[in-house]
């Protein structure tokens, strides 16, 4: 892992960074708003086709309570949901990092980023799976 290289970014870089640090503030944002700000959202589809909870089921309020820094509720919402939150928080702002420094900040081999996403995959399924066999 190599910390803060003095090449400066790509465009293509530039532009995945700034796209990234877009999308994350939007998911912020709106689990921040108020309750009747999101009353437009559908229901789960996935829910109510199969009548079973999907594996993100409880991530909207879990991230609505990580952002008002409820960190007890967020995880009774969604037990991976605080962590999810703090990384994509810590994204977001190496993501505008990378965009005011010009620089790379943080640079993970590919092997480690995908045992890391595996990983991570495998958690987030046996959670679904836990909580499909507890209700």
């Amino acid at each position: 892992m190599t910390f803060l290289s003095n090449a400066p970014l790509q465009r293509r870089e530039k532009i995945h960074a700034s796209v990234l640090a877009a999308v994350l503030a939007l998911i912020f944002l709106f689990t921040a708003a108020p309750a009747s700000f999101r009353t437009f959202l559908p229901d789960c589809l996935f829910r109510s086709v199969t009548g079973v909870p999907c594996p993100s089921c409880g991530l909207t309020r879990s991230f609505q309570a990580a952002s008002r820094l409820d960190v007890t509720r967020a995880a009774d919402s969604h037990v991976l949901g605080p962590w999810i939150y703090l990384a994509l928080f810590l994204l977001f702002l190496l993501s505008l990092l990378r965009l005011l420094t010009n620089r790379r900040i943080v640079r993970i081999p590919a092997t480690v980023l995908r045992a890391g996403l595996l990983l991570f995959f495998i958690l987030y399924i046996g959670v679904w799976i836990c909580g499909l066999l507890n209700a």
